[in-house]
């Protein structure tokens, strides 16, 4: 009995640590710009979802209760949306995730940070879609980065209810034309409809593109 119990314990630890993500931040900035800078991450495997461990020193007089930018420039093989950012840093309302290879990411993965997210960047990274909802918990954002990604479909109103977004960066992904980003409200609000409209259906526009980009000989004037 007593060796099961201890096979349970063994076991129960190997399957927290394969879900494990730990971070070593560099604590920059000061006042309202408090900021964890990743300096190091550490994946037990490319399928970890939950920050378990974050570590750094503290600027004199602050804490995990200061921070409110968490930056994670680190190049990784992290597949998810990191869990547990806000275990940490409870107050966070800036997040900056940059070369990572995140897939997919749900309304869940941003509900901890609430109504007082403003700011939100995910890319370069490999994210493909962006749901209805995605940003039912986060109505108050002012600003999102979606650049280089892989984003080839946007569902209908998935910006609608963002009152406040006044910046949207968007190009760089493979429903996109151009370099798709606004930089005030009016030009948010168009550039939605324009995102919306071409990030509808991937096949119609990669049809759009070969209809133009098919080369035909032109006859030179004067030739036969």
């Amino acid at each position: 009995m007593r060796i099961f119990f201890f096979f349970l314990i063994a076991l129960f630890a190997i399957n927290f640590e394969a879900d494990a993500i730990e971070v070593e931040c560099k604590f920059t900035g000061s006042s309202d710009n408090y900021a964890c800078e990743v300096k190091s991450i550490k994946l037990a495997s490319n399928e970890d979802r939950e920050l378990t461990r974050v570590t750094g020193a503290h600027k004199s007089g602050y804490s995990n209760d200061n921070v409110e930018y968490y930056t994670q420039s680190v190049v990784t093989e992290l597949k998810f949306f990191p869990q547990g950012i806000t275990k940490f840093f409870k107050n966070v309302r800036n997040v900056f995730i940059h070369h990572a290879k995140i897939t997919s990411i749900t309304k869940e993965d941003l509900k901890p940070f609430g109504q007082q997210l403003k700011e939100f960047y995910l890319g370069p990274s490999e994210l493909e879609v962006i749901d209805a909802d995605l940003f039912d918990y986060t109505q108050n954002l002012e600003k999102i980065y979606l650049h280089n990604n892989k984003i080839k479909h946007v569902s209908s109103g998935a910006f609608n209810n963002l009152p406040k977004l006044t910046t949207l960066w968007f190009s760089s992904n493979p429903c996109t034309f151009s370099s798709d980003y606004a930089w005030h409200r009016a030009g948010v609000i168009n550039l939605i409809a324009i995102v919306e409209s071409q990030c509808q259906d991937l096949e119609a526009l990669e049809r759009h593109r070969n209809l133009y980009t098919t080369t035909t000989e032109v006859p030179t004037h004067g030739q036969p």
